[in-house]
């Protein structure tokens, strides 16, 4: 039964989605990474690096994914260009990356033209939690051809870098088939190409060991250092310090650069820049990352932390702080002091003897609740949003112009549906910052089914026929909503009128209307072929 709607809602979004894999090697020396060893010509190449991010996956505690591979199809008919490559692969927690990006790898001798998509080799995938836990996640293919927003240029002497936002939730599909249920990682991937400029400015955490001290002047002060990074397979980094960088010594007092030396191991807070890392900390020896709650005492000079439930340590510590502690909230704010019942994450040393952790970096946390959405109330200057908190009973929230409100991996929400948040239970995370600060995060609901209809090219709307009910789904898909087809050997981006009858669709976003006014707004879409996933089921059952 078709149940066709008119709509008249204008609305444009954008679906910026990242996940990062950095291919790396070095600015100066010791860094780069040749895709077959050889020695270039200068001149002829480019830099590029991989980025990798992710958004939330509620379901699961940790996703952890094997990469083999990541490299770069030319437009013409030439070999593939390799920025990482490893045969046992590089295993990471895909959930890690939820609020940043990791850099991998950089390759500095990639040819200058134009390349056409980016290929990911994928080896498994294993998930803690979720519906998944039990199963093996099976990778159809193990490699997959994706194709950025935008095409990857390599002009000779620059450098791109290239964010790959792996998708979770869009990513892991558990496709029912006989008496159980198997699960499928088809990556749902989306490709941004990113000049120096357009780069994260939140800083992140490397590990590894200093395998080169670089002392230009000769002054006993080092300008830089190369770092090999504690796996293998991510090769080197140089590292650049100057007169503002903080050198954390392994007795927990800051010294300076000159304490630096080969074979130290050592944990770098910065960020990417131009093929290194620029170093706003360096801690000499093995760190201990803290989580917990700010207790009184409170000083300038010191605080009781009363460390989280499974952290590395139990009972509370006193943390010393130093007039060169790093204070900061958020991204990489500055923030003035310290005040109780705060959320921290404290860096640093702990001395077991008298229980003193002394803190290079205290970072501020948000304090964040989660829930559901429930009754939205219209009011002078915004909305009157409840909330059913997950650990039990209700918060009512203020929501102004000024509240950020976002999806979880998909963009902005739109401001004229704040009042249909009420329509349906949607999973939302309030996060709260230094003063009066207010983000919502809300993760969209899906549609999935068969298009039966394309109803209104104009409104862009379509008929999807999700099994579940007697009356189709009305969708409007939104005028800068993000499509991929996943249908061939190589995904790629599609436009509404690339749309057909007869199509596999799954579509996120949220419910707008009731009843025959019923339609649900998509801000990312993944058209898939139903016919082969049922053929790779089959397949596994024979």
């Amino acid at each position: 039964m078709k149940c066709r709607v008119g709509l008249s809602w204008e609305l444009g979004i954008l679906a910026a989605c990242l996940l990062v894999l950095l291919s790396f090697g070095g600015c100066n020396s010791g860094g780069s990474n040749s895709s077959d060893g050889d020695v270039k010509a200068e001149g002829s190449y480019g830099k590029v690096g991989i980025l990798l991010t992710d958004g939330p996956a509620d379901e699961y505690s940790h996703i952890w994914v094997t990469v083999t591979e990541v490299s770069l199809i030319p437009s013409e008919k030439d070999d593939a260009v390799v920025i990482f490559s490893s045969d046992e692969g590089y295993r990471f927690d895909l959930l890690q990356y939820r609020d940043e990006d990791f850099f991998l790898k950089l390759n500095e001798e990639v040819p200058v033209g134009t390349y056409e998509k980016v290929r990911l080799k994928i080896l498994k995938v294993e998930a803690e939690g979720g519906p998944c836990e039990e199963m093996e996640i099976k990778v159809p293919s193990g490699k997959i051809d994706l194709n950025p927003r935008s095409r990857i240029v390599v002009e000779e002497g620059a450098t791109i870098y290239i964010r790959l936002d792996i998708d979770a939730d869009k990513s892991i599909n558990l496709h029912e088939a006989g008496e159980s249920g198997k699960c499928i990682f088809r990556p749902v991937v989306f490709v941004d190409v990113m000049t120096r400029e357009a780069l994260p400015k939140c800083p992140t955490l490397i590990k590894g060991t200093v395998c080169g001290v670089n002392d230009k002047n000769g002054d006993g002060t080092p300008e830089s250092f190369t770092l090999k990074r504690d796996r293998g397979c991510l090769g080197n980094i140089d590292v650049r310090i100057n007169d503002e960088t903080l050198i954390f010594k392994e007795d927990g007092s800051f010294g300076c650069a000159s304490d630096l030396e080969e074979g130290q191991h050592v944990t770098v807070r910065g960020t990417v820049d131009d093929g290194c890392f620029e170093a706003t900390l360096v801690v000499i020896g093995n760190a201990l990352c803290l989580k917990g709650t700010v207790m009184e005492p409170v000083d300038d000079t010191a605080f009781t932390l009363a460390p989280s439930s499974g952290e590395a340590i139990a009972g509370d510590v006193t943390v010393i702080l130093d007039e060169r502690t790093l204070l900061f909230s958020g991204c990489n704010t500055p923030a003035e002091a310290v005040e109780a019942d705060m959320k921290v994450l404290v860096i640093g040393k702990l001395d077991v003897t008298d229980r003193k952790f002394y803190a290079a970096v205290v970072h501020i946390k948000a304090d964040e609740v989660s829930g559901t959405t429930g009754d939205v109330e219209k009011a002078d200057g915004g909305y009157y949003l409840t909330i059913n908190l997950s650990a039990g009973g209700t918060e009512r929230i203020f929501i102004t112009a000024d509240t950020r409100i976002a999806i979880e991996g998909d963009g902005l929400f739109p401001e004229d549906m704040i009042e249909f948040l009420s329509l349906y239970p949607y999973h939302v995370r309030v996060i709260r910052g230094c003063g009066d600060s207010l983000e919502l995060r809300i993760t969209p609901e899906s549609v999935r089914g068969e298009v039966v209809d394309i109803c209104s090219i104009l409104e862009r709307t379509i008929l999807v026929d999700t099994g579940e009910t007697d009356c189709d789904a009305t969708v409007r898909i939104m005028f800068l909503a993000t499509g991929i087809d996943t249908t061939g050997e190589s995904d790629r981006l599609v436009s509404f009128s690339d749309i057909d009858e007869g199509q596999l669709i799954t579509c996120y976003g949220f419910w707008k209307g009731t009843g025959d006014e019923a339609r649900f707004c998509t801000f990312v879409y993944i058209v898939k072929d139903q016919q082969c996933e049922i053929d790779e089921d089959d397949e596994d059952d024979d």
